[in-house]
This record gives C-alpha cells, structure tokens and sequence, in this order.
C-alpha cells in the first residue's frame, strides 16, 4: 500500500492444508496504510480443499476487519484462484457459500479492493496460518 491509499487498512490472508487429516489452518493479518501490524488471526479449520480453506481466511479476515472499525479495505492474497472467484460479477449468484458471503461484504457500508499477491510477499501471514495447533 502507498500514500494513495492512505485511509485504507490490509488485510492479508492465506491458509495451509494438513497433508495428514486434510483439515486446515488460516490465518491473516490486518495492517494500516503505513504497513504498522494492526490485529492477527490464527485458527483451525475442518477439512477443506485449498481453495475453501483459502475462501475461509478471506472471510474469518473480513470479520476482523469488520470488528475493528474499517470501512475501506485492500484484501490481499498469494492464491488468485479465489481473488478471480470472489471479483467475478456473479459472484453473488455463485455455487459456494463463501463465494457468497465474501461478495455480499461489498454491501456491508465497506468498500473493498481485492488484490493477488505473490507468495514471496505474503510470508508474515504464511507463517502465522501454520502457528495454529492442528485441528
């Protein structure tokens, strides 16, 4: 983020699948348009597939957003399978739930700007999705 989006808070996400149970863990990261650390999340989820499990960190993030106060939000995230399915204009009309729910936050008095990130760039919230214990 840069001076132009100075107002805006970051939230970036992403989410690891266990190789041995196939349940999940997510977690995100909310920042200020200075990139100062404002509020994190780690937590286990049921089985799920990458993308559900990257789905689920976008939307437990946009609750913490939510509950801190934001109204202008930059969602970022190393996985542009789900940053396509949630910017697609049918999105509200989508198959999966939490396509759904995640679009339907737009009219939620919060303005939103979804963005894919390389992974390189998303290490911080990389490490704290694996610090949740195993489900």
């Amino acid at each position: 983020m840069d001076e132009a989006n100075s107002g805006w808070l970051c939230l970036n996400t992403d989410a690891s699948i266990l190789c041995t149970n196939g349940g999940g863990t997510i977690g995100g990261v909310l920042w200020d348009s200075s990139r100062a650390w404002l509020r994190g999340y780690c937590k286990c989820i049921d089985k799920a597939s990458t993308i559900q499990a990257e789905l689920w960190s976008i939307y437990v993030g946009l609750q913490v957003a939510w509950s801190f106060g934001t109204a202008r939000l930059v969602v970022q995230s190393d996985n542009s399978k789900d940053i396509k399915l949630v910017l697609d204009p049918f999105a509200l009309c989508h198959s999966m739930q939490l396509v759904r729910a995640i679009a339907s936050w737009q009219f939620k008095h919060l303005s939103l700007d979804f963005q894919w990130i390389p992974h390189e760039m998303n290490m911080v919230v990389d490490r704290l999705s694996k610090m949740a214990p195993p489900p």
